[in-house]
């Protein structure tokens, strides 16, 4: 997975870096998951993982380019604050519902 065209701009109101990027994903044939891709970005931008939000992963039709939007939180605080919860849910940063507690 090689990250192409990183585009950010600082949006301080919401203390996030707003990064939309292309993601050439032809080494692995399928589209890859959030997680993935917020795991490549934290590493790319040396955050901690919990910072990262991933909101859009589109593969554009007929290419293994995937389009990609983010944001990338000062404090995984704020992330769980600001966006919202079936976004949280799915890049894992809020526990499953419905699951029983050891």
């Amino acid at each position: 997975m090689e990250l192409r065209n990183i585009t950010y701009r600082y949006n301080p109101l919401l203390e996030r870096k707003e990064v939309y990027l292309e993601i050439d994903h032809s080494s692995e044939g399928s589209t890859p998951s959030r997680i993935a891709v917020r795991d490549a970005l934290a590493e790319h931008f040396g955050v901690d993982p919990a910072c990262v939000v991933v909101r859009k992963v589109e593969t554009m039709t007929g290419t293994m380019l995937a389009r990609v939007e983010a944001h990338i939180y000062d404090r995984p605080e704020t992330a769980r604050l600001v966006e919202p919860e079936h976004i949280l849910r799915k890049n894992e940063l809020l526990p499953e519902e419905g699951k029983a507690h050891a």
